[in-house]
Protein backbone atom coordinates (compact mmCIF):
# COMPACT_ATOMS: atom_id res chain seq x y z
CA UNK A 1 0.00 0.00 0.00
CA UNK A 2 0.95 3.90 -0.63
CA UNK A 3 -0.03 6.97 0.85
CA UNK A 4 0.20 10.13 -1.24
CA UNK A 5 -0.57 13.05 -1.37
CA UNK A 6 -4.10 13.83 -3.58
CA UNK A 7 -3.90 14.67 -6.94
CA UNK A 8 -6.87 16.49 -8.92
CA UNK A 9 -6.87 13.09 -11.46
CA UNK A 10 -8.15 11.06 -8.23
CA UNK A 11 -11.48 13.19 -8.46
CA UNK A 12 -13.87 10.58 -9.60
CA UNK A 13 -12.52 7.98 -7.77
CA UNK A 14 -12.63 10.18 -4.54
CA UNK A 15 -16.38 10.98 -5.24
CA UNK A 16 -17.37 7.44 -6.04
CA UNK A 17 -15.38 5.55 -2.48
CA UNK A 18 -17.26 9.16 -0.64
CA UNK A 19 -20.65 8.22 -2.13
CA UNK A 20 -20.45 4.48 -1.42
CA UNK A 21 -19.74 4.78 2.16
CA UNK A 22 -21.63 8.05 2.99
CA UNK A 23 -24.64 7.65 0.57
CA UNK A 24 -26.64 11.06 0.82
CA UNK A 25 -24.16 12.88 3.34
CA UNK A 26 -21.44 12.30 0.41
CA UNK A 27 -19.67 15.44 -0.02
CA UNK A 28 -20.21 16.69 -3.59
CA UNK A 29 -17.98 17.10 -6.58
CA UNK A 30 -17.33 20.80 -6.24
CA UNK A 31 -17.35 20.47 -2.54
CA UNK A 32 -14.57 17.45 -2.89
CA UNK A 33 -12.67 19.15 -5.71
CA UNK A 34 -12.25 22.73 -3.53
CA UNK A 35 -10.81 20.40 -0.59
CA UNK A 36 -8.15 19.16 -3.07
CA UNK A 37 -7.77 22.83 -4.23
CA UNK A 38 -7.36 23.90 -0.41
CA UNK A 39 -5.89 21.30 1.35
CA UNK A 40 -3.53 19.03 -1.01
CA UNK A 41 -0.85 19.14 1.30
CA UNK A 42 -2.54 17.22 4.23
CA UNK A 43 -4.99 15.29 1.75
CA UNK A 44 -3.89 11.86 1.78
CA UNK A 45 -4.88 8.87 -0.73
CA UNK A 46 -3.84 5.11 0.40
CA UNK A 47 -3.44 3.16 -2.96
CA UNK A 48 -3.86 -0.76 -3.24
CA UNK A 49 -2.75 -1.44 -6.96
CA UNK A 50 -4.76 0.81 -8.95
CA UNK A 51 -7.65 0.91 -6.37
CA UNK A 52 -8.26 3.63 -3.55
CA UNK A 53 -8.58 2.36 -0.69
CA UNK A 54 -9.35 4.96 1.48
CA UNK A 55 -8.58 8.79 1.89
CA UNK A 56 -8.53 11.79 4.70
CA UNK A 57 -8.85 14.83 4.31
CA UNK A 58 -7.28 17.50 6.62
CA UNK A 59 -7.84 21.43 7.32
CA UNK A 60 -6.27 24.10 9.13
CA UNK A 61 -9.02 26.83 10.77
CA UNK A 62 -7.79 29.76 9.25
CA UNK A 63 -5.90 32.50 12.11
CA UNK A 64 -6.14 30.03 14.40
CA UNK A 65 -3.86 27.53 16.08
CA UNK A 66 -5.91 24.32 15.20
CA UNK A 67 -6.73 21.80 12.51
CA UNK A 68 -9.45 19.42 11.57
CA UNK A 69 -9.74 15.75 10.42
CA UNK A 70 -12.56 16.39 8.45
CA UNK A 71 -13.24 13.27 6.49
CA UNK A 72 -11.84 9.76 6.89
CA UNK A 73 -13.11 7.00 4.63
CA UNK A 74 -11.72 3.51 3.90
CA UNK A 75 -13.21 1.10 1.33
CA UNK A 76 -15.29 -1.63 3.29
CA UNK A 77 -13.01 -4.63 2.03
CA UNK A 78 -10.34 -2.72 3.45
CA UNK A 79 -11.47 -2.27 6.89
CA UNK A 80 -9.38 -3.79 9.44
CA UNK A 81 -5.86 -3.50 7.83
CA UNK A 82 -4.65 -0.68 9.34
CA UNK A 83 -5.23 1.92 6.77
CA UNK A 84 -7.73 4.27 8.97
CA UNK A 85 -4.56 4.23 11.41
CA UNK A 86 -1.68 4.80 8.54
CA UNK A 87 -3.79 7.95 7.22
CA UNK A 88 -5.24 9.40 10.24
CA UNK A 89 -1.38 9.18 11.70
CA UNK A 90 0.20 10.90 8.37
CA UNK A 91 -3.08 13.51 8.47
CA UNK A 92 -1.63 14.14 12.31
CA UNK A 93 1.76 14.27 11.95
CA UNK A 94 0.66 16.74 8.89
CA UNK A 95 -1.43 18.88 10.56
CA UNK A 96 1.41 19.48 13.67
CA UNK A 97 3.45 21.78 11.16
CA UNK A 98 0.54 23.24 10.37
CA UNK A 99 -0.97 24.07 14.50
CA UNK A 100 -0.64 25.23 18.01
CA UNK A 101 -2.65 23.86 20.10
CA UNK A 102 -5.06 21.05 19.15
CA UNK A 103 -6.76 19.14 16.53
CA UNK A 104 -10.27 18.55 16.00
CA UNK A 105 -12.68 15.77 14.26
CA UNK A 106 -16.25 15.01 14.65
CA UNK A 107 -17.69 11.11 14.29
CA UNK A 108 -21.44 9.58 14.75
CA UNK A 109 -21.27 8.69 18.03
CA UNK A 110 -21.48 4.93 17.81
CA UNK A 111 -19.23 4.95 15.08
CA UNK A 112 -16.61 2.01 16.05
CA UNK A 113 -13.88 4.80 14.31
CA UNK A 114 -13.99 6.13 18.16
CA UNK A 115 -11.80 3.62 18.72
CA UNK A 116 -9.25 4.40 16.62
CA UNK A 117 -9.09 8.33 17.46
CA UNK A 118 -9.15 6.86 21.34
CA UNK A 119 -6.07 4.81 20.71
CA UNK A 120 -4.46 8.02 18.86
CA UNK A 121 -5.10 10.21 21.73
CA UNK A 122 -8.42 11.75 21.11
CA UNK A 123 -10.47 12.97 23.84
CA UNK A 124 -14.29 13.26 23.52
CA UNK A 125 -15.13 17.01 24.29
CA UNK A 126 -18.80 17.34 23.25
CA UNK A 127 -21.73 15.90 22.00
CA UNK A 128 -23.89 18.10 19.74
CA UNK A 129 -27.17 16.29 18.77
CA UNK A 130 -27.85 18.84 16.06
CA UNK A 131 -24.05 18.89 14.51
CA UNK A 132 -25.38 18.68 10.90
CA UNK A 133 -29.09 19.23 11.85
CA UNK A 134 -32.00 17.59 13.31
CA UNK A 135 -31.18 14.02 13.97
CA UNK A 136 -27.58 14.41 12.99
CA UNK A 137 -25.44 14.14 16.35
CA UNK A 138 -21.72 14.22 16.43
CA UNK A 139 -19.41 13.85 19.28
CA UNK A 140 -16.78 16.18 18.91
CA UNK A 141 -12.89 15.14 19.40
CA UNK A 142 -9.97 16.68 19.97
CA UNK A 143 -6.20 15.71 19.73
CA UNK A 144 -4.26 18.17 22.42
CA UNK A 145 -0.72 19.10 20.53
CA UNK A 146 0.44 21.85 22.39
CA UNK A 147 3.94 21.10 23.82
CA UNK A 148 4.05 18.00 21.63
CA UNK A 149 1.63 15.78 23.40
Amino acid sequence: MIIRNVQVTDLAKLLSLEEQVFGDCALNAVSMRQQIDLFSEIFFVAEKGAEIAGFVIGGVSVGKSYGWILDLVVRSEYRREGIAAELTEKCIKTLRRFCKSKILLTVEPDNSARILYNKLGFKDVELDPTYFGVNSPRLIMELNIENGV
